[in-house]
């Protein structure tokens, strides 16, 4: 390869990286705006996802198991999954289902 060759596909490169880094920028402030127009909606309607799972006969175990599944590695989902457990059964009840699956879902991970 010559290194005219090598210059235009680092440039192209570049480019792309550029385009899709732009991309990602505007995503993320339109979901931004939205979540900021939207706020009350949203927690009305987590707080009638609350509700329903708190009537929800094995909602503890089902919040564990999901809590189990996302540890494998920890990482996306385990922090949400935290948030969601205690704003359904609140302090200090919330902790629960959480280490109830984090547990052996960290055993089972790192062992």
């Amino acid at each position: 390869m010559k290194i005219e060759e090598i210059t235009s596909i680092a440039k192209r490169n570049l480019t792309k990286k550029r385009i899709i880094s732009l991309i990602s920028l505007i995503v993320l402030i339109v979901l931004i705006v939205l979540f900021a127009i939207y706020y009350k909606q949203l927690l009305q309607g987590a707080q009638v996802l609350s509700d329903f799972v708190k009537r929800t006969p094995g909602a503890f175990l089902i919040v564990s198991f999901i809590v189990f599944v996302v540890s494998f590695p920890p990482g996306l989902g385990y922090g949400m999954t935290i948030i969601m457990s205690g704003f359904i059964w609140g302090w200090p009840w919330g902790i629960f289902p959480h280490l109830l699956g984090a547990f052996p879902g960290a055993m089972c991970c790192f062992w």
